[in-house]
């Protein structure tokens, strides 16, 4: 009997022991300043520019609280006729999260009001991603939208 119940609790410490061993805690640990460096490779945009939204002019441009950054990168074409753009940025909390992404839906909006009269850049426009993990949100127009997407999902 006693060799039974020491059976009995070892068992129970054991799937004590797998059941907090298995679960793991949701960790945001993406380095913004690497993986943009992945995908200024990939993007290969004419005249190159990058921007940090930590600084405040910057954010705001984007209509982004700066407060709400925690890491954030902007790298972009400087061509006149070009709307290519990659926004990286990692909020610091939920609350944050939700307004960048608010943000980025009002920047398509602005890239679709600037671009709307010319067909071509228009169709690269209406081709962006807006896209979110963790507190990571991910906006690309470019030429492989999906190339810089999977970059993104690799992380």
């Amino acid at each position: 009997m006693k060799i039974l119940k020491a059976c009995m609790y070892v068992a129970v410490i054991a799937a004590l022991l797998l059941a907090v061993g298995c679960e793991k805690e949701k960790k945001d640990d993406m380095q913004i300043s690497s993986v943009m460096g992945k995908i200024k490779t990939k993007a290969n945009f004419a005249d190159p520019k990058e921007e940090d939204l930590k600084n405040v002019g910057v954010a705001e441009r984007y209509g982004i609280n700066p407060n709400d950054v925690e890491e954030g990168t902007v790298y972009y074409s400087g061509a006149e006729k070009n709307p290519d753009k990659v926004i990286l940025v990692k909020a610091k909390d939920e609350d944050a999260l939700s307004r960048v992404e608010e943000a980025m839906s009002a920047e398509v909006v602005g890239m679709t009001d600037t671009w709307g009269d010319d067909a071509t850049m228009r169709k690269k426009v209406d081709a962006h991603i807006i896209k979110t993990r963790d507190h990571t949100v991910l906006f690309v127009i470019s030429d492989d939208p999906k190339g810089i997407e999977e970059i993104f999902d690799a992380a």
